[in-house]
């Protein structure tokens, strides 16, 4: 008996490897490329037989004159796999120029995520399903290193994390080509990951994730050999681990310091602050600033570490943090404040 195609094969035991129990409800974010689609077909022959309830939501950005069309391709494919197919129609804040942190990318991912989130909401969603690869999980880290970013970032994205979820983390995005083209379906093709794609960065250079998918990664690919890719994936896992430990100190070490809590505001012990590791004592100033700031704001390593000046009693402040929040050290204590707006 002929079994289905080793990638089809892989994917469905990826999926199933997340342990969804049965009944879950689980929502899919699908845009008609292939690794959505193919998580998509993937969750079409799994659900009936695990028991789960799937819908997928397919977000039109709006931000190219096809977009609206492509969409509505996205959804017929979804729902001729015989899954329920709802399409929302976003705005994302400077179309596709994109405006705030981190250009249209990040405008674009949040309007994305908050269509989703809200549907979930509508739906009862146990968990929001994303296609995302190893290959996807590779230009994270490298996004990060290129940032100088910490621990944090360069664990790259979790395969569940809340309520989100990505089961294909541990497949190539070759694989999921793979899958359409054995079980006939033809992926949307977004020109957005092309080089020459209409979303640009400020400069009119190519988005940075599009510039490492297409050039950064084929050049590590001939340089360093075809284990790159699985190498940058294995060194996100480690650091993940890693960072997990730190983040559940920082977690207690929050606990002892905070001494009280009011609307908008925490009084802070510095000492057992000062006396921490810094990399646990980092983590817990950014978690403590991160409480107060609104919501969406980033709350950065320069912040943190003006905050950890005051701690270790290298200057006073106040000191203005980014999401409306304000820092003072009064004697042994920091006042955390959210300014009025």
């Amino acid at each position: 008996m002929i079994g289905p195609h080793r990638d089809v094969a892989a994917a469905r035991t990826a999926v199933r490897a997340a342990g969804f129990p049965p009944g879950a409800r689980l929502l899919l974010g699908c845009s008609g490329g292939q690794d959505s689609l193919a998580l998509a077909a993937t969750l079409a022959f799994l659900a009936p037989r695990e028991g789960w309830v799937v819908r997928v939501l397919v977000v039109d950005h709006a931000v190219r004159a096809e977009s609206a069309a492509d969409a509505e391709r996205a959804a017929a494919l979804t729902r001729s796999l015989g899954l329920e197919t709802d399409v929302v129609r976003v705005t994302v804040p400077g179309g596709a120029a994109g405006t705030g942190h981190g250009g249209p990318e990040a405008a674009a991912r949040s309007a994305r995520r908050a269509a989703l989130l809200a549907q979930a909401r509508r739906v009862d969603a146990d968990a929001i399903l994303l296609g995302h690869t190893m290959d996807d999980q590779a230009e994270t880290v490298l996004l990060g290193l290129a940032r100088g970013s910490g621990a944090r970032a360069l664990a790259g994205m979790r395969e569940r994390d809340g309520l989100w979820a990505r089961p294909l983390l541990g497949l190539r995005r070759a694989q999921t080509a793979e899958i359409c083209r054995a079980l006939g379906l033809t992926p949307v093709a977004d020109p957005s990951n092309e080089l020459s794609g209409p979303w640009r960065q400020a400069d009119g250079s190519a988005l940075r994730r599009t510039a490492l998918r297409h050039r950064a990664i084929p050049l590590l690919t001939e340089i360093l050999g075809p284990g790159v890719v699985p190498a940058l994936a294995r060194s996100a896992d480690q650091l993940r681990r890693d960072d997990d430990a730190l983040a559940a100190d920082a977690e207690r070490l929050t606990e002892a310091a905070v001494r009280a809590r009011g609307v908008g505001h925490l009084e802070i012990d510095i000492t057992p602050l000062a006396e921490a590791p810094a990399a646990i004592r980092t983590r817990a100033i950014h978690a403590l600033l991160s409480s107060l700031a609104r919501p969406g704001a980033q709350v950065g390593s320069v912040h943190v570490r003006e905050v950890e000046r005051l701690v270790l009693r290298e200057g006073v402040g106040p000191i203005d943090v980014a999401g409306g929040v304000s820092v003072r050290r009064i004697g042994g204590m920091l006042r955390v404040s959210r300014r009025a707006t």
